[in-house]
C-alpha cells in the first residue's frame, strides 16, 4: 500500500484493487455452492468477503490464476477438509 498526491494536493491512499478515496470496493454479487476439488487444490490465495461492510453479501474469495471465484461461505467447510 502506497500514497498518491491527487489533483487537488492531498494524499491518497492507494492499494492494488481500490482506490480509497472515493472508489467502490469489487464485491461478489453472487454465490456458488457447487465446486470441484481441482479448483480448491488450484487455488493460490482465499479471502472472506464480509457482508456487513461496503459487500452486501459474505462470500469467500478463491483465486486461481489471476481470476477470483465467488464461492458460499460453506464451502470454506469441504476447503478445511481437503486439508
Amino acid at each position: 500500500m502506497g500514497t498518491e498526491t491527487g489533483s487537488d494536493g492531498m494524499d491518497k491512499f492507494v492499494t492494488e484493487d481500490i482506490l480509497l478515496a472515493g472508489a467502490i470496493p469489487k464485491c461478489c454479487v453472487t454465490t456458488y455452492r457447487a465446486v470441484s476439488p481441482r479448483l480448491l487444490r488450484r487455488a493460490q490465495n482465499i479471502e472472506v468477503q464480509s457482508g456487513n461492510g461496503f459487500c452486501d453479501i459474505s462470500a469467500l474469495i478463491i483465486h486461481v490464476k489471476g481470476r477470483k471465484y465467488c464461492m458460499h461461505l460453506s464451502v470454506k467447510k469441504t476447503l478445511e477438509r481437503m486439508k
